[in-house]
C-alpha cells in the first residue's frame, strides 16, 4: 500500500507518493497555487477556494489513475487561514490567507483587531490568525449569512474528498456533487451551419430565453459553441436538448476532433451530458454535429466533473458461470489484477495469427497483439450450404498454443429460409426477413428450432476448443441495440431473450465453462443481467485520426449497465485510441482490439500498413506504450494462479 500526502501552500500545491512499508519517497508533484484574487485592496491577501480545489482534484486524479494502491491520503495546508462554509459544508467565502492584513486595519474605536484582542486576552496576537480574521468580518458585516463554520483550506479539502465542500449533503444521508465551474452558452448565440436556424415555440418546455435552435437534418449541419475554459482539467458537457420523436444520438467535436456522443431521450428539454472531457485553459469551440439529428438544442452549459470513482477498476465477483473452468478462472484472475493498471492490445484477423494484419502490425511496431479475435461465421449452417469452410477453432488452438489470448464473435448468418437478399450478407437485417420476436415468443415454433440447431453447431466447436483447454472471451449477438443485425431487429426483449438462451445451452446442454461471456449490446435497455455477463464491451469507429480515449463512453459502459462492477473493454475499434490519453482521462479500457481490413492493411495480399484510420507513429506508440500489453508481456496463462473466491 501507498500513502500520499498534498500540502496547499500560499504559492504552491505540493503532493508527494510515499511507500507505505519502506517509507521511501516514490514520486513528488509541486504546481502553482493558482488562487490568489485581485480585490484592488493592498492589504487584502484572499484566494479562491473553488479554484485551488479544482487544480488539487485534478492532479489528484491524474496520481489515483496512476498509483491504484493508494490506501492514505494526509492532508496540510497554511495554518492560520480561514475560510467559512455552511450548513453543507459548501464554502461561502474566498479564503483568508495568513498574510491577510485586516488585522492591522482600523475597526473599532480607532484600535485595529489585534490591539482589541490584545487587551482582552493579555496575549500577544497578529493580523492572519484565523481568530483575527474572524473577529474582524464579524465587526464589520462582512461575513455571509449562509457561514456556520470556519476551518483551514486544509480541513476543507477533506471535507471537499470525504463527501462535504463540494458534495453539499441536502438531506440526511444523501450527497450531490456541486461542480464548483458552471458556464453557459445559448445555442441560438454561437456559429449555426447548414439548416440550423433560430426558432421558437411556446408549447415546448424548459428552454431558457426565449429563442433555441433547430434543423439537425442533413450531414454537415451543426451547432458550433465558442467556450472560455478557467483552468485545466476535466469538464462535463450538459446539451440541454428535446427530441423531435425518440432517443436520438449526434456527435460532439472539441476542437474539431469527435470527443464522443450524446444521447437526448426525451421531447423536452432535458439534460445530454458527455461526461469527463479534459480540456487545457483558454479558448476552445465545441461543436455538436448532426450524426442522427433531429433535436432542438438550447445551450450548452458546462461543469467541472466529478472526482472519478477508482473502485470501477475494482473487480470482486467471480465468472457468472459457478462451472467455470479453470483455465476460464485463470484467465480472468489475469484479467482483473491487470484491470485499471494495463490495457491489453488486440486484433481481429479471420486468417488467424498469422493473417495479413497480424503480420503488418509485427513490421510496423516490432510487437504482436495479445489478444487475437476471430469469427465464427463461415460455420453458419446457411453459410455451409453456399461452400464456406471455417477455420476458426484450428486457427485459435494455435493462438492460445502461442500464448495469446483467443477472443471469438459470430456473424451469425440467418437461416436459409429466411434470406431474401445477399446470403453473404444475411447477418445484416435488409437480407432476410427472420422476426425474432415471434421466434422467441413461440409464434414461429420452425423458427426456434432453426435458430437451436444453428448454436448446436457453433456448440461443437466450442467444445472442440473446450476440450484443447483453451478459454475464449466469447461475444455473441453483437452491437443489438443498432437494429442493422437481425438479432437487433425486433427490440431489446426478443433479443435478451435469445442471448439468455444461448447461455443457457451452452452451460447447461454442452457444458462450455471454458466461456468468458462478452455482452454488447451497447444500451442499458439490453443487458441482460450481471448473471449472463463478464465483461462488458463496446465498439467504437470514431472516424479517421481521432485518437481520443472515449472517456464517456467508458464511463457509461463502466456504470450504466451491471449493478456492480464489471471489466469494460472496447472490443471493436477503428482507430487506436492514445494510451496516454486514456491514462490521463481515467478510461482505462481493458482492452483495445481494431477491427480488420482496411483499419489496418491497404490489401490483403501485401503486408502494407494503411494508415487512413491510424498512422503509423500513432500504432508504434500505443503497441510500444509501458502500458500496454502485448503478446510479448503476457505471462504464461496457462499455470495463472487464480484468484481466491475466483
Amino acid at each position: 500500500m501507498k500513502a500520499l500526502g498534498i500540502d496547499i501552500g500560499t504559492t504552491t500545491i505540493s503532493f508527494v507518493v510515499v511507500d507505505g512499508q519502506t517509507r521511501e519517497m516514490i514520486k513528488s508533484y509541486t504546481i502553482a497555487n493558482p488562487g490568489f484574487l485581485e480585490t484592488g485592496v493592498s492589504w487584502e491577501k484572499i484566494q479562491d477556494p473553488a479554484m485551488i480545489m479544482h487544480k488539487v482534484i485534478h492532479l489528484l486524479n491524474d496520481i489515483l489513475c496512476e498509483y491504484k494502491d493508494i490506501g492514505v491520503i494526509g492532508l496540510t495546508g497554511q495554518m492560520h487561514g480561514i475560510v467559512y462554509v455552511d450548513s453543507y459544508g459548501k464554502h461561502v467565502s474566498p479564503l483568508y490567507t495568513w498574510q491577510d492584513e485586516r488585522g492591522n486595519q482600523k475597526c473599532q474605536n480607532g484600535r485595529n483587531c489585534c490591539e482589541i484582542i490584545e487587551e482582552v486576552s493579555k496575549t500577544k496576537i497578529y493580523s492572519g490568525y484565523g481568530l483575527v480574521t474572524h473577529y474582524y468580518n464579524n465587526i464589520m458585516g462582512q461575513m455571509s449569512i449562509a457561514a456556520v463554520g470556519l476551518c483551514t483550506i486544509a480541513d476543507y479539502l477533506g471535507m471537499v474528498l470525504t463527501g462535504c465542500g463540494n458534495k453539499g449533503t441536502k438531506e440526511k444521508g444523501t450527497s450531490e456533487f456541486e461542480p464548483m465551474v458552471q458556464l453557459s452558452y445559448e445555442a441560438e448565440q454561437m456559429t449555426l451551419q447548414g439548416n440550423v436556424k433560430i426558432v421558437s415555440d411556446p408549447r415546448m418546455d424548459g428552454f431558457s430565453g426565449e429563442t433555441y435552435v433547430d434543423g439537425f437534418e442533413d450531414n454537415g449541419d451543426a451547432c458550433e459553441f465558442e467556450v472560455e475554459i478557467p483552468e485545466d482539467g476535466f469538464y462535463d458537457l450538459d446539451f440541454v436538448s428535446a427530441s423531435c420523436g425518440g432517443e436520438k444520438t449526434n456527435q460532439i467535436l472539441v476542437d474539431g476532433e469527435v470527443a464522443g456522443t450524446v444521447k437526448t431521450e426525451e421531447e423536452t428539454f432535458t439534460d445530454a451530458v458527455l461526461k469527463r472531457i479534459y480540456m487545457s485553459k483558454g479558448r476552445h469551440t465545441v461543436a455538436l454535429h448532426k450524426e442522427w439529428g433531429w433535436i432542438l438544442l438550447d445551450r450548452l452549459v458546462i461543469t467541472d466533473s466529478e472526482l472519478l470513482d477508482q473502485s470501477i477498476y475494482e473487480i470482486d465477483t467471480p465468472l457468472c458461470n459457478p462451472e467455470a473452468s479453470d483455465e476460464a478462472r485463470a484467465l480472468y484472475s489475469y484479467l482483473c489484477d491487470i484491470y485499471g493498471t494495463k490495457i491489453l492490445s488486440g486484433q481481429t484477423c479471420d486468417q488467424g495469427p498469422y493473417g495479413k494484419e497480424i503480420q503488418a502490425i509485427k513490421k510496423t511496431t516490432g510487437k504482436l497483439p495479445a489478444v487475437i479475435a476471430m469469427d465464427f461465421m463461415d460455420y453458419s449452417p446457411s453459410r455451409v450450404a453456399h461452400g464456406t469452410t471455417g477455420y476458426t477453432t484450428e486457427y485459435a488452438q494455435t493462438a492460445w498454443e502461442n500464448g495469446q489470448i483467443v477472443a471469438m464473435h459470430w456473424h451469425w448468418t440467418a437461416p436459409e429460409p429466411y434470406i431474401t437478399g445477399d446470403w453473404g450478407g444475411s447477418f445484416y437485417t435488409s437480407n432476410t426477413n427472420l422476426d425474432l420476436a415471434k421466434i422467441m415468443s413461440g409464434e414461429d415454433e420452425e423458427g426456434y428450432e432453426l435458430l437451436m440447431s444453428d448454436m448446436d453447431v457453433i456448440a461443437q466447436q466450442l467444445t472442440i476448443l473446450k476440450d484443447a483447454h483453451v478459454p475464449i472471451l466469447f461475444r455473441p449477438l453483437h452491437e443489438a441495440s443498432g437494429g442493422w443485425f437481425w438479432w437487433g431487429a425486433a427490440g431489446p426483449e426478443s433479443y435478451k431473450k435469445l442471448y439468455i438462451a444461448m447461455y443457457e445451452k451452452f452451460t447447461k446442454e454442452y457444458g462450455l465453462n471454458n466461456l468468458i461471456w462478452v455482452w454488447n449490446g451497447q444500451d442499458k435497455d439490453w443487458y441482460p443481467g450481471d448473471e449472463y455477463v463478464d465483461i462488458i464491451g463496446e465498439d467504437i469507429y470514431p472516424g479517421e485520426h481521432v485518437y481520443t480515449s472515449q472517456i464517456s463512453k467508458y464511463l457509461n459502459a463502466a456504470t450504466n449497465y451491471s449493478t456492480g462492477h464489471k471489466l469494460v473493454y472496447m472490443t471493436e475499434n477503428g482507430c487506436v485510441f492514445d494510451p496516454e490519453l486514456a491514462k490521463r482521462d481515467g478510461a482505462m479500457w481493458g482492452m483495445w482490439c481494431t477491427w480488420q481490413g482496411e483499419f489496418v492493411v491497404k490489401s490483403m495480399s501485401i503486408i502494407t500498413l494503411d494508415e487512413t484510420y491510424t498512422e503509423e507513429e500513432m500504432l508504434k506508440k500505443a503497441y510500444n506504450d509501458e502500458d500496454v500489453i502485448t503478446l510479448e508481456d503476457l505471462p504464461d496463462l496457462k499455470t495463472y494462479p487464480i484468484r481466491e473466491g475466483f
